[in-house]
């Protein structure tokens, strides 16, 4: 049986993180500003430090250890009633699985997946997938600064 652990506001926009390195924890505190409910995953219960204290007390941001991967892991989490999914963990791969059940199983409209590699970007946008790739950010920011 899933635990109760409801949303902090039913109306507001609810988006799910899978990843809380300063990556996650930065898209959450920023999304939990704006007004958002957000659920955290992460197997690493110390990861959690990295989000504002005020903002896990108060039920804006909740965190849920577990592993993205798992379809378990997400329904325990709630991310099946959130908005958007976001999977920035340090792994491209477990990223890449995590939003491939988010989107394909959990079937959340707009999902968004951290991938290092440009041939993994073709084929998860063609699954509906929003894909973005550090190095392909990086590369594009040097390019634009040597052409200045």
């Amino acid at each position: 049986m899933l635990p109760t652990l409801s949303w902090a506001r039913v109306d507001s926009r609810r988006a799910a993180i899978m990843g809380c390195g300063h990556t996650g924890s930065f898209i959450a505190s920023t999304l939990a500003e704006e007004g958002w409910s957000l659920r955290v995953v992460d197997p690493d219960p110390d990861s959690f430090s990295l989000l504002p204290k005020g903002m896990v007390d108060d039920g804006r941001i909740r965190t849920v250890v577990g592993d993205g991967t798992r379809e378990m892991s997400l329904r325990k989490a709630f991310v099946h009633d959130a908005h958007v999914f976001i999977a920035v963990s340090g792994k491209s791969a477990s990223n890449i699985m995590a939003a491939q059940i988010a989107r394909h199983v959990l079937h959340l409209p707009t999902v968004v997946c951290r991938v290092d590699h440009p041939i993994s970007r073709e084929v998860y946008e063609k699954l509906g997938i929003v894909t973005v790739s550090t190095e392909a950010l990086v590369a594009d920011a040097i390019l634009r600064a040597t052409r200045q």
